[in-house]
């Protein structure tokens, strides 16, 4: 996550994109629009910073957060101390790429992400992920599609559904990586929506769509405790995730922080000119 850390000291001399504000909106949104693309959200999720980056290619010993195809990300820098991804210097953010610059890319997590993305949409519209709603000994086969990539595992898939964006669809789902065995805890939960416009058909460019955002279920503990006992949770590994699984699906997402409905609507708000 180094380049998030070096580009929000260089802030000063980026852009920020600061919001419009709706007069009759309740609560007031923030809209912003940056290089053809515009949504609106909740201000209290932070102040946004756009910026466009050009493609950084892959070499032998760079990490999966050091490359990336062209993309236009859009950074919430939070109010809200600890608020942040993974690590501390990894805020929550809105990515846009062109599906024809991943495809171009030619790399492996990346177009494997893609075509995941690809192959449950066309398949989909249901909304039924019970299949991927849980934890197995081969977990792997069970993720669901995440950019950019995150150098972890994915250890848990939790409120998944397709939700449509404009001119395309994609799946929302609540997520958690972790590098060890250990168990799940409410700062780890992050809500992620990835999808897709033109749903990779029609003659006009098809678009990307990655947003990630930490959310507080309420029904996790809130830390480990001192006497925590990971002998008997990692010889219990996969009933205690499915457990914790269980719980998030059963809470009421009107009680999260913040909602499902807030970041959904964030999502859904989301437009791309081209």
């Amino acid at each position: 996550m180094k380049r998030r850390f070096t580009l929000l000291l260089m802030a000063i001399t980026s852009l920020f994109v600061m919001p419009a504000w709706a007069q009759d909106s309740k609560p007031t949104l923030a809209t912003i629009q940056y290089n053809g693309i515009s949504f609106s959200y909740d201000p209290s999720l932070g102040a946004v910073l756009a910026q466009t980056f050009a493609e950084v290619p892959a070499t032998s010993d760079s990490m999966v957060d050091e490359y990336w195809p062209a993309h236009v990300s859009f950074s919430f820098i939070n109010a809200t101390e600890g608020d942040t991804l993974i690590n501390p210097n990894y805020y929550p953010q809105l990515n846009i790429y062109k599906v024809a610059d991943i495809t171009a890319y030619n790399n492996e997590l990346y177009t494997t992400a893609l075509q995941s993305l690809k192959g449950l949409i066309e398949a989909g519209g249901a909304g039924d992920f019970s299949h991927y709603e849980q934890v197995t000994a081969d977990d792997a086969n069970l993720n669901l599609p995440h950019l950019p990539p995150v150098p972890a595992g994915q250890v848990m898939r939790a409120q998944a559904e397709y939700l449509p964006v404009t001119d395309g669809m994609g799946i929302r789902y609540l997520t958690a990586y972790a590098s060890d065995v250990s168990p799940l805890t409410d700062d780890s939960i992050v809500y992620t929506y990835q999808g897709a416009t033109n749903q990779f058909k029609g003659d006009k460019p098809g678009y990307y769509i990655a947003f990630s955002y930490p959310i507080k279920t309420g029904v996790l503990p809130a830390e480990i405790s001192n006497d925590f006992d990971y002998n008997a949770f990692s010889n219990n590994y996969i009933q205690e995730m499915n457990k914790a699984i269980q719980k998030i699906n059963a809470a009421d997402p009107n009680t999260f922080s913040p909602t499902l409905a807030a970041l959904d609507a964030l999502v859904q708000s989301i437009k791309i000119e081209g």
